[in-house]
């Protein structure tokens, strides 16, 4: 199958490719061209100014999914069927029914190439060309020892997302915007905005109230939501009461809790919609965030425009992607997860001088 085929398969066994981070193929073929420079490089040998090129994707890769967030996993299956990879899919205990239902779809010919195991195969593991892992840090660490040093390991672990509420930006329309992004995925995944920063200590009650309301619009949902997860919730709130900040449960029963922040730090939340608004004035701001240095993943802001010395600042931290408040969970199918490309790293480049002909 050929990549104009592998295409095609992708566009037509993910129709929600919005949840996907794209809209169709011609955006998939931007995705291979701003990470391989070329089309025709995972076809055949190309000519390029510096010489002849080719690419060749690994052959297979193996890969420990997290049980938080599915659509990781069902991005990896996207990317192994536009590479032409086999797959081995290492589910989490809970497994991962959307992942296991969309394999299911596929052509036989694609569902031969992918393993679904429900336990650690260490040794399959080491015997495929690639590991992608999910996971906490401990399982970061712990899969990347246990991988030869010739396999290619991508790791994700634990990162925070937060918002930046401009000194204009405490308004509805940001609010319910910041709402949407807080909501995806249970806000259980490092997209998920933990905090929301706001430059002038005085719009933390504003935007705090703004998000109460608009947190009331929505249907009071616990369905999915452990003993467990609730407990965690309750103590969460029960520790911020006793810290002196404001807690708002916006309705009864409800998982969502909105904290106002008396001082400048940063306190991540359970996740299922505990989300802090923090006062955080620009003389205090890299106080506040040192300790997160590069455990930062995206911040979203409530403008349509940032100055490149902003750019510079969060880029400090190690922030590795920038956007519109509401979109923190909607990143685009070409963006550098953790600061890498997601396809280049995963393929090898064969190189032929300028002056040798091919024929």
């Amino acid at each position: 199958m050929n990549l104009k085929q592998r295409l095609q398969l992708i566009t037509d066994h993910f129709p929600d490719s919005e949840r996907m981070g794209f809209s169709g193929t011609q955006e998939l073929e931007n995705w291979i061209v701003s990470e391989l420079g070329n089309l025709d490089v995972l076809e055949g040998p190309v000519k390029t100014p510096a010489g002849w090129q080719r690419v060749r994707p690994v052959e297979s890769i193996y890969h420990i999914c997290a049980g938080n967030v599915a659509v990781s996993a069902e991005t990896s299956l996207l990317i192994c069927i536009l590479l032409g990879s086999k797959a081995v899919f290492k589910l989490p205990s809970s497994g991962l029914p959307e992942l296991e239902a969309r394999v299911k779809r596929l052509p036989q010919e694609w569902q031969q190439q992918i393993e679904l195991l429900s336990e650690h195969d260490p040794e399959r593991m080491r015997s495929c060309d690639a590991v992608v892992v999910f996971g906490s840090d401990q399982t970061v660490a712990s899969v990347t020892s246990a991988c030869r040093p010739q396999q290619r390991v991508l790791r994700y672990g634990n990162k925070i997302s937060m918002g930046v509420v401009t000194a204009t930006g405490a308004t509805e329309a940001w609010a319910r915007a910041a709402v949407q992004e807080i909501l995806a995925y249970q806000q259980l995944g490092c997209l998920s905005p933990q905090s929301y920063l706001c430059e002038d200590p005085g719009a933390v009650a504003v935007f705090a109230g703004l998000l109460e309301e608009a947190f009331q619009e929505l249907p009071t949902e616990q369905e999915g939501i452990s003993l467990e997860a609730k407990a965690l919730i309750f103590d969460a709130r029960q520790r911020n009461t006793a810290n002196g900040d404001t807690v708002c449960v916006p309705r009864a029963e409800a998982t969502w809790t909105v904290v106002q922040r008396r001082k400048s730090r940063l306190t991540p939340g359970p996740g299922f919609g505990f989300i802090e608004v923090v006062p955080s004035p620009a003389a205090e701001l890299p106080g506040m965030l040192e300790t997160w240095r590069g455990k930062l993943s995206s911040v979203s802001f409530s403008t349509e425009k940032i100055t490149s010395e902003e750019w510079a600042f969060w880029e400090d931290y190690g922030v590795h992607r920038l956007c519109r408040m509401g979109n923190l969970q909607r990143p685009p199918i070409a963006w550098t997860h953790d600061g890498r490309p997601r396809l280049a790293d995963l393929v090898s480049w064969t190189y032929a001088d300028p002056d040798l002909n091919l024929g």
